[in-house]
């Protein structure tokens, strides 16, 4: 009965909600973007990289709202705790807590570095943030229909991104979360962050708990490739 349920749960969520969701996201990126097209003249280079990263979210949010609509069968095991379905929809959706900083006055929200490195760091957390999306967008192209919220298990993705390193999409919010603190390295800012990285390391350990469990491939597969953050040492200097 309780497998039911939370099968139940996880039907509804990811092929109804989630995705209308997600659509409703992507419609605001756009909106975002187009309002931000009709001032473009007196952006600097933060709003630049705001509209380009609109973008990113735009077709991100699409992706996201696809696999998780089109994704109708293939899962081998649901959740059946409530931290496999709360957990990942904490990390999910924490990004709305960035909003809500910005709102908190630049007086009460302190630099935590000197303001004469900001002409240095914000070009580069631009480009950084930008990586960070554009790896996160490939890592749920790799995964295709095997993409979803909750914890659960579908067929098992090791190759492409995932033959570098186990979680690429959240290695890519990771890498965003990098660019996001060299834009804004303020107190409160390095705070959200660090949460959002904690909950995404969190959500990781819960999903391989339960991708071990259901499969020796797996174990295996934990043994030879990275967790959270490639090996570049070992990218940069293999011989083919």
């Amino acid at each position: 009965m309780k497998h039911k349920y939370f099968r139940l749960i996880t039907y509804y969520l990811e092929h109804l909600i989630f995705p209308i969701v997600f659509m409703v996201f992507a419609v605001m990126m756009a909106r975002s973007f187009i309002e931000g097209i009709a001032i473009v003249r007196n952006l600097d280079l933060i709003g630049v990289s705001q509209l380009i990263r609109y973008v990113f979210l735009f077709f991100f949010n699409l992706l996201i709202a696809y696999f998780l609509f089109m994704t109708k069968s293939g899962t081998k095991v649901y959740p059946n705790r409530y931290s496999e379905v709360l957990v990942p929809i904490l990390a999910t959706f924490w990004f709305f807590s960035y909003s809500l900083v910005e709102m908190i006055p630049y007086n009460i929200n302190q630099l935590f570095v000197p303001s004469s490195l900001l002409n240095f760091m914000i070009p580069l957390g631009v480009l950084v943030n930008l990586i960070g999306h554009s790896l996160a967008i490939a890592g749920v192209l790799s995964l295709r229909q095997s993409f979803g919220i909750v914890t659960k298990v579908n067929e098992i993705v090791t190759t492409g991104l995932y033959g570098l390193v186990r979680h690429p999409i959240y290695f890519g919010y990771l890498v965003m979360t990098v660019g996001f603190i060299l834009m804004t390295p303020r107190v409160i800012h390095g705070i959200v962050y660090a949460m959002a990285v904690l909950l995404q390391i969190w959500r990781a350990k819960i999903e391989e708990s339960k991708l071990a469990a259901s499969s020796d491939q797996y174990k295996i597969y934990m043994k030879k490739v990275p967790f959270l953050v490639p090996d570049f040492k070992k990218l940069l200097f293999r011989r083919d």
